[in-house]
């Protein structure tokens, strides 16, 4: 800033010059970083005041100004960098939910090769172990979807059943509607936790239904074709204990020999587990293909689309990753957490302060208030990410882990609450010695307030190290 455009002499010759003013106008030069006063007129505003006192508290005031906005320049760019690492973080997160959600281009193949694809697929499920649990439910849904005629009767019984009940009492799930919505209703039917009821409520649901399951798994235990003797699991360890895939590929079950040979592997009904379905493919047959387009069954893609299919190769140690990206995302929200706390002590001690020493008609108080120490700003920055990487939608994905995603980043998806923080005792202890202040105080009340802030820091990094 140039200098200020005041005839200082006229004004201490003319009387007009009390030590207050002298003392703004020194803080003011003291606190522009090119001063406003040329050197003669400082000593003049100086040798003028008659009030030493008060002169000095304004000098005292500017030096303390001076000493705190580099901290809080400091502090604040700490939660920007911050702030913008936590967008990666939530951005890494919707892009890793959106690449294993979204289906990989189909890969064209020839009638044979689909042949010796399929064949494969199959060999490499004999090798894994499923649970008795897929088993009972194999054996379950093949009634319903291929043994009509055998249980017809049974079949009618549990439709009329579903139709009765909804007559009865709507949105609830009755006879046939169990088996549809079994999923939904009882843990472990998929192999995950969702469901609020167990198997053995399925067996007190659906007697019927559970007395042919057990009878074919007894049977199938007879024969050897199962190892697993259902008479002595309890129920609820159905869904622990081991089927090989080589004794499910042996069983007559046709809804286990199309989840066995359906290529594409990711709705086989299998219940793999993510590492093994994120590399589903879906596959295209070129009848009569040219030659020259293929390579061992393989349709040859352009360039472009062999590029372009490389945003779906994803392969990493999920649990690993995700356990390093919550302690990143955690780590990270409490130090902005911590940093934001501490802004609402300084900035309004910073504004008070600058008040008293007449600097709010300074370009650059004014533009470092708007810029530099705007925690608003810094607030609706991270709101906006939020929005933009709306967490909530992956829960509607089909990818299974979104639920997993959103539990390791619950903290870190939590808003910034700044009523809340400004609610906080230490932010309303700082306010009301603050509000104290006056020019004759204004060392004292730094130092105070300094004091209270030194505590804060310290409680929240022993809370953090926790």
């Amino acid at each position: 800033m140039a200098h200020i455009k005041l005839d200082i002499r006229a004004l201490i010759k003319n009387g007009e010059m009390s030590s207050d003013k002298a003392g703004r106008l020194i803080a003011l030069d003291n606190y522009e970083p090119e001063g406003v006063l040329s050197a003669a007129d400082d000593r003049a505003l100086q040798q003028t005041a008659t009030d030493k006192n008060t002169l000095n508290h304004y000098i005292t005031g500017s030096n303390l100004l001076n000493r705190i906005e580099p901290v809080m320049a400091t502090m604040m760019t700490e939660m920007n960098r911050d702030v913008n690492f936590l967008s990666f973080l939530f951005s890494s997160v919707a892009y890793r939910a959106v690449v294993i959600d979204a289906p990989k281009r189909p890969t064209t193949v020839s009638a044979d090769r689909y042949k010796v694809i399929t064949q494969e697929k199959a060999e490499l499920r004999k090798q894994r172990n499923y649970t008795l649990m897929l088993l009972y439910r194999a054996i379950v849904e093949n009634l319903v979807k291929n043994r009509h005629q055998e249980h017809a009767a049974l079949i009618a019984e549990l439709v009329k059943e579903k139709e009765e009940g909804e007559k009865k009492k709507a949105g609830f799930h009755y006879g046939i509607s169990l088996i549809e919505n079994a999923g939904e209703i009882y843990s472990g039917w998929f192999g995950w936790e969702d469901g609020k009821f167990t198997l053995a409520d399925f067996a007190e649901d659906l007697p019927k239904v559970h007395s042919i399951v057990m009878q074919e798994l007894r049977a199938l235990h007879v024969a050897n074709q199962i190892t697993a003797d259902p008479d002595k699991i309890d129920l609820k360890e159905f869904k622990n204990t081991v089927v090989t895939g080589e004794q499910l590929a042996g069983i007559d079950n046709a809804l286990l020999k199309e989840w066995f040979n359906t290529p594409e592997g990711y709705d086989n009904g299998l219940d793999e587990g993510l590492t093994i379905a994120e590399r589903y493919q879906e596959y295209a047959i070129i009848q009569n293909p040219m030659p020259s387009m293929m390579k061992d069954g393989y349709y040859q893609q352009d360039v472009i689309e062999r590029i372009e299919d490389q945003r779906y190769v994803f392969a990493t140690d999920i649990d690993n990753d995700l356990l390093d990206l919550r302690r990143s995302a955690t780590a990270v929200y409490s130090a902005v957490y911590t940093n934001l706390l501490m802004a609402c002590i300084l900035v309004p001690m910073r504004l008070k302060t600058g008040r008293l020493l007449g600097l709010e008609r300074s370009e650059v108080f004014k533009e470092r208030s708007e810029t530099m120490f705007n925690i608003d700003s810094l607030v609706n920055h991270y709101r906006s990410i939020r929005h933009l990487y709306d967490f909530e939608d992956l829960m509607w994905s089909r990818f299974v882990e979104a639920p997993k995603y959103l539990q390791f980043f619950q903290k870190a998806l939590q808003p910034f609450d700044l009523e809340g923080l400004q609610s906080d005792e230490w932010v309303k202890q700082a306010a009301e010695l603050s509000d104290k202040m006056t020019i004759e105080n204004i060392q004292g009340t730094h130092e105070q307030l300094l004091l209270l802030l030194d505590k804060v820091r310290k409680y929240y990094e022993e809370k953090n190290s926790e």
